[in-house]
Protein backbone atom coordinates (compact mmCIF):
# COMPACT_ATOMS: atom_id res chain seq x y z
CA UNK A 1 0.00 0.00 0.00
CA UNK A 2 1.29 3.46 -0.89
CA UNK A 3 0.75 6.50 1.26
CA UNK A 4 1.08 10.24 0.95
CA UNK A 5 1.69 12.16 4.16
CA UNK A 6 1.04 15.84 4.57
CA UNK A 7 0.67 18.48 7.22
CA UNK A 8 -2.76 18.52 8.81
CA UNK A 9 -2.71 22.32 9.04
CA UNK A 10 -1.07 23.75 5.91
CA UNK A 11 -1.50 20.60 3.73
CA UNK A 12 2.16 20.63 2.61
CA UNK A 13 3.08 17.18 1.23
CA UNK A 14 5.91 15.50 3.14
CA UNK A 15 6.03 12.11 1.43
CA UNK A 16 4.38 11.26 -1.85
CA UNK A 17 3.31 7.72 -2.75
CA UNK A 18 5.81 5.94 -0.50
CA UNK A 19 5.30 2.35 0.59
CA UNK A 20 3.62 2.15 3.98
CA UNK A 21 6.19 0.59 6.30
CA UNK A 22 3.74 -0.13 9.07
CA UNK A 23 6.46 -0.01 11.74
CA UNK A 24 5.88 0.83 15.38
CA UNK A 25 9.39 2.34 15.62
CA UNK A 26 9.83 5.89 14.41
CA UNK A 27 9.55 9.50 15.42
CA UNK A 28 6.78 10.12 17.98
CA UNK A 29 6.35 13.68 16.68
CA UNK A 30 6.80 15.27 13.25
CA UNK A 31 7.13 19.05 13.00
CA UNK A 32 6.09 20.69 9.74
CA UNK A 33 8.98 22.66 8.29
CA UNK A 34 6.53 24.97 6.50
CA UNK A 35 4.12 26.06 9.28
CA UNK A 36 5.96 24.70 12.38
CA UNK A 37 2.93 22.67 13.54
CA UNK A 38 3.79 19.65 15.69
CA UNK A 39 2.02 16.39 14.77
CA UNK A 40 1.83 13.28 16.98
CA UNK A 41 2.41 9.98 15.18
CA UNK A 42 1.48 6.42 16.14
CA UNK A 43 5.17 5.48 16.35
CA UNK A 44 7.63 5.57 19.21
CA UNK A 45 11.40 5.48 19.49
CA UNK A 46 12.91 2.06 20.13
CA UNK A 47 14.31 3.03 23.53
CA UNK A 48 10.82 4.03 24.70
CA UNK A 49 9.20 0.71 23.77
CA UNK A 50 8.42 -1.73 26.55
CA UNK A 51 9.65 -5.34 26.37
CA UNK A 52 6.54 -6.52 24.52
CA UNK A 53 6.90 -3.68 21.99
CA UNK A 54 10.53 -4.56 21.31
CA UNK A 55 9.70 -8.25 20.88
CA UNK A 56 6.79 -7.35 18.59
CA UNK A 57 9.04 -5.03 16.53
CA UNK A 58 11.76 -7.66 16.02
CA UNK A 59 9.26 -10.44 15.35
CA UNK A 60 7.44 -8.35 12.73
CA UNK A 61 10.64 -7.17 11.07
CA UNK A 62 12.17 -10.64 10.86
CA UNK A 63 8.88 -12.12 9.66
CA UNK A 64 8.41 -9.48 6.97
CA UNK A 65 11.99 -9.62 5.74
CA UNK A 66 11.96 -13.41 5.99
CA UNK A 67 8.93 -13.55 3.70
CA UNK A 68 10.75 -11.42 1.12
CA UNK A 69 13.87 -13.55 1.45
CA UNK A 70 12.14 -16.90 1.14
CA UNK A 71 9.83 -15.57 -1.58
CA UNK A 72 12.90 -14.53 -3.56
CA UNK A 73 14.55 -17.85 -2.85
CA UNK A 74 11.44 -19.70 -4.04
CA UNK A 75 11.37 -17.68 -7.27
CA UNK A 76 15.09 -18.22 -7.90
CA UNK A 77 14.78 -21.98 -7.39
CA UNK A 78 11.78 -22.05 -9.74
CA UNK A 79 13.57 -20.05 -12.43
CA UNK A 80 16.75 -22.13 -12.05
CA UNK A 81 14.89 -25.07 -13.50
CA UNK A 82 14.25 -23.05 -16.67
CA UNK A 83 17.16 -20.63 -17.08
CA UNK A 84 19.74 -20.36 -14.31
CA UNK A 85 21.67 -17.19 -15.31
CA UNK A 86 18.55 -15.10 -15.84
CA UNK A 87 17.04 -16.30 -12.57
CA UNK A 88 20.11 -15.33 -10.60
CA UNK A 89 20.51 -11.93 -12.31
CA UNK A 90 16.87 -10.95 -11.91
CA UNK A 91 15.92 -12.34 -8.52
CA UNK A 92 19.11 -12.35 -6.45
CA UNK A 93 18.64 -8.64 -5.57
CA UNK A 94 15.27 -9.56 -4.03
CA UNK A 95 17.18 -11.54 -1.42
CA UNK A 96 19.86 -8.88 -0.87
CA UNK A 97 17.64 -6.14 0.61
CA UNK A 98 15.96 -8.18 3.39
CA UNK A 99 19.35 -9.47 4.52
CA UNK A 100 20.85 -5.95 4.40
CA UNK A 101 17.86 -4.56 6.33
CA UNK A 102 18.25 -7.07 9.18
CA UNK A 103 22.02 -6.52 9.38
CA UNK A 104 21.82 -2.70 9.41
CA UNK A 105 18.60 -2.32 11.42
CA UNK A 106 20.40 -1.59 14.69
CA UNK A 107 22.34 1.23 13.00
CA UNK A 108 19.11 2.62 11.52
CA UNK A 109 17.44 2.60 14.95
CA UNK A 110 20.42 4.38 16.54
CA UNK A 111 20.54 7.00 13.75
CA UNK A 112 16.83 7.72 14.19
CA UNK A 113 17.19 7.98 17.96
CA UNK A 114 20.16 10.34 17.64
CA UNK A 115 18.24 12.59 15.26
CA UNK A 116 15.13 12.67 17.48
CA UNK A 117 17.29 13.44 20.53
CA UNK A 118 19.20 16.17 18.66
CA UNK A 119 15.94 17.86 17.64
CA UNK A 120 14.42 17.67 21.11
CA UNK A 121 12.01 14.76 20.68
CA UNK A 122 10.76 15.19 17.11
CA UNK A 123 11.78 14.99 13.47
CA UNK A 124 11.28 17.75 10.93
CA UNK A 125 8.91 16.93 8.10
CA UNK A 126 11.73 17.00 5.55
CA UNK A 127 13.88 14.52 7.48
CA UNK A 128 13.65 10.82 6.83
CA UNK A 129 11.23 9.05 9.13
Amino acid sequence: MLRTTRCGKCRTVWEYMNPDRGSIVGAPFIKCRNCLTMHKTTMNTYKNLNLFGKIWFWFGTILQDGLYFFGGLFIIVGVLFYNAPIGILIFAPIMYFPIKNIITLNQQIEALQDLVDKNGGFLWSDEQY
